[in-house]
């Protein structure tokens, strides 16, 4: 009876705390199994936007240099479309896609994310986290301000 009332509270500590590892270890390992799974998805999406991304950037450099020679009459024919609104709204869906990794990234690992007891400081997620919010500045309050002059 002792042994049936302590499992029961560490089954209630455990859902309470949420952790699946005081519960069950085969559970505690298919539940890692699983966040791995996720964490290798989430990671892969992410590589291919930063791919679709730096593809962006210079399809928008090479379209900006474009606009500006036949704004100074450099170039006469108008070979690319009108893409301004395109590489506007593709801007902001790379830039809330990065968001929403990072923020899946944090919310699955809170400050582990960031801090590990075993590496100290993680450098390269917290550069990722900065560039985020750089970009996410830059693009929903800076340029809106800016375009308004």
């Amino acid at each position: 009876l002792k042994l049936a009332r302590r499992r029961a509270a560490n089954v209630k500590s455990a859902l309470i705390s949420g952790s699946v590892a005081s519960i069950d270890p085969e559970l505690s390992m298919a539940h890692a199994r699983r966040k791995r799974m996720f964490f290798h998805w989430i990671e892969t999406v992410g590589n291919f936007c930063v791919l679709g991304n730096v593809v962006l950037m210079f399809a928008f450099a090479e379209y900006n240099g474009h606009m500006a020679g036949l704004q100074h009459e450099i170039e006469q024919s108008t070979q690319w479309p009108d893409l301004g609104m395109f590489f506007f709204v593709m801007q902001r869906v790379f830039c809330l896609v990065f968001i929403l990794e990072l923020g899946v990234y944090v919310a699955m690992n809170r400050t582990s994310h960031f801090y590990t007891h075993y590496h100290g400081w993680e450098k390269i997620n917290i550069i990722d986290a900065l560039v985020v919010a750089w970009l996410a500045l830059d693009l929903f309050i800076v340029s809106p301000i800016m375009s308004k002059d």
